[in-house]
């Protein structure tokens, strides 16, 4: 298993309960921290506070852009930025990649094996437990190497090789949330 604030990676958590990416204050401090180390910036948050009803209620004190990139297992590197809501009631809140975000991004979960795999790449993401918890997470700052960059994909609102099919399902989202 994996502790997220004291590993040296940067982790984000698949949570199909969430209609909107989000993270905490904690977070995002601590992942601030270590892609500044990668020489990679986090931005504070934009925007207007925004209350969100679902099956629950929450305030989001705006949105951030969060630089990822996503290792799978054949070498492929999936980089982007995920636009993430901080949510003011939720300090340790770890970065919640959404359903929403998860179906855009084209994985596919075996909820028994626990294993992700993104079809459109022919590549399975690593899955960690999260410490404390039986929550998976994934790496998100495997950034792809200078010779790598050929290989890479990017994800979000800058489309780079994918296939037309899925360029214009990721046009029609518009963004990863």
């Amino acid at each position: 298993s994996v502790d997220i604030m004291e590993d040296c990676s940067v982790f984000m958590v698949f949570h199909e309960g969430c209609n909107r990416t989000c993270h905490g204050e904690a977070w995002v401090g601590n992942a601030r921290t270590k892609l500044l180390m990668q020489g990679r910036s986090i931005d504070p948050p934009t925007g207007t506070e925004k209350r969100y009803a679902g099956l629950g209620t929450t305030t989001s004190k705006g949105r951030t852009a969060i630089p990822i990139a996503l290792r799978l297992s054949n070498g492929v590197v999936m980089q982007g930025v995920v636009n993430s809501n901080e949510i003011a009631e939720a300090y340790a809140l770890p970065l919640c990649f959404s359903l929403p975000a998860q179906m855009t991004l084209g994985l596919v979960k075996c909820m028994r094996s626990g294993r992700a795999y993104v079809p459109d790449c022919e590549g399975e993401l690593q899955l960690f437990e999260v410490k404390g918890s039986r929550l998976r997470a994934v790496c998100i700052n495997e950034f792809a190497t200078a010779d790598e960059v050929e290989r890479s994909k990017t994800v979000g609102v800058k489309i780079a090789t994918f296939s037309p099919e899925y360029t214009q399902t990721l046009r029609l989202t518009t963004e990863v949330t």
